[in-house]
């Protein structure tokens, strides 16, 4: 199977607005070929979103027919297209710079110890990391190959899988980079944090599981060809193993909250909505 240089990986749910928004600073920033692919990956959301995505022909396009969670949408796109740097991009991004996805791959290129880099994101420390998130972040594929992609049994509402393969990368020798301000790959990212920041529960890495990811499991990350085009995927993503929920309802009560009165909630009242299912 050839190997493609460089797969940009983003996951759509509901926010429509927010995915034409990125989409197009993608096509203002980068361009696309047969060597740097884009995948878009819609964990299915609306009719609107499916006529939508169903005009593009820019992008690979996985349209799923179940709802699953971020970190198994994230390994569908890494284990269907053999790329040597898979980049993973957050609908919430409003603001790139030309030419950042260069920057960053030539960056990996030229630091073969480093297995993932973040873009910068102003007020945010640059440097060595002790966790990276999925904002826009560049992954080596041997990294992967050597400790596996995100674990898909961490429970759905607070993404420890992220913090969760960041120590695997780690214990396994494998530095993390957020890049500096001068590095041309400064990003607006609008709701989110991009790492090195300190997680409400403070006990995620240390209660976290010391699973090592099955050899068949790495290796089938290579094993999946993808063709240009649009697709429709009906048995797209396994499930591993039960969800597993580690907090009282009153913790999770209590992160809402504080998430509620920091998000706008007349811009996101599908956000909105989904957190206050959660809220007992």
């Amino acid at each position: 199977m050839k190997q493609i240089r460089s797969l940009i990986i983003v996951l759509h749910h509901l926010h429509l607005d927010q995915l034409d928004m990125v989409l197009k600073e993608l096509q203002r920033t980068c361009t696309f070929d047969s060597e740097n692919r884009i995948m878009i990956i819609d964990s299915p959301s609306t009719p609107e979103s499916r006529a939508y995505l169903s005009k593009i022909d820019w992008a690979d396009v996985l349209l799923t027919s179940h709802e699953y969670w971020q970190r198994s949408c994230w390994n569908q796109g890494f284990r269907r297209i053999f790329s040597k740097y898979y980049i993973t991009c957050h609908t919430d991004i409003s603001k790139m710079e030309v030419g950042w996805r260069e920057k960053m791959l030539d960056y990996l290129d030229n630091n073969p110890t480093i297995g993932a880099i973040v873009a910068n994101v102003p007020n945010e420390r640059p440097g060595l990391m002790t966790y990276v998130g999925t904002c826009l972040t560049a992954y080596r594929r041997e990294c992967f190959e050597d400790i596996g992609v995100f674990d898909e049994e961490f429970d759905p509402l607070f993404n420890f899988d992220d913090e969760d393969w960041s120590a695997r990368a780690r214990e396994k020798g494998w530095k993390l980079v957020m890049l500096d301000n001068n590095s041309g790959t400064a990003i607006n990212h609008l709701w989110g944090q991009s790492g090195n920041y300190v997680s409400w529960n403070g006990q995620a890495l240390s209660d976290r599981k010391k699973k090592q990811m099955k050899r068949e499991d790495i290796e089938y990350l290579t094993k999946i060809p993808k063709e240009s085009g649009l697709v429709k995927i009906e048995e797209m993503m396994p499930v591993h193993g039960p969800l597993i929920y580690k907090y009282t309802q009153a913790q999770i009560n209590q992160i809402i909250e504080e998430w509620l009165k920091k998000i706008p909630q007349d811009k996101c009242p599908e956000l909105v909505k989904y957190l206050k299912q959660w809220k007992k």
